[in-house]
């Protein structure tokens, strides 16, 4: 771990942007950021458009990967949930193009057949067993 609890130690130049993040959890009990390092630099933009809109806006359960691309659930203390709401929706889908691992261009794949997905680029998807999801 870096210095913050919770941050994680791989943040680099994100860790106060990551540690931000944290302090806006609901319950301390969820302060966990569970995304690879390529995500960081997503999730302190996405934090500071959210902010921008709702300076207190709250998180409400750990930042993670949920089929493949972030997964960030907020709510507004002024009254705008819905807002905030589509301007996650639409980093969520900036993520499925975000290599979850380096942060360079990156696609949504699976392991196996309607498997885990994960969105990752070709280079870090060497090895793995994650390839591009057939035609159905």
């Amino acid at each position: 771990m870096s210095g913050a609890p919770g941050v994680p130690a791989d943040a680099g130049e994100f860790a106060p942007g990551l540690e931000r993040i944290l302090r806006r959890m609901r319950s301390p009990s969820d302060a966990m950021i569970a995304v690879g390092p390529g995500w960081y630099r997503l999730l302190v933009e996405l934090d500071a458009r959210l902010e921008s809109l709702d300076p207190g806006y709250r998180i409400i359960r750990p930042v993670d990967e949920r089929y493949g691309v972030v997964s960030y659930e907020v709510e507004s203390v002024i009254g705008i949930t819905g807002t905030l709401d589509d301007v996650v929706t639409a980093f969520e889908l900036k993520s499925a193009t975000v290599c979850e691992r380096c942060g360079g261009p990156g696609q949504l794949l699976s392991h196996g057949h309607g498997g885990w997905l994960k969105t990752i680029c070709p280079d870090c998807a060497r090895g793995t067993g994650y390839r591009p999801e057939p035609a159905r």
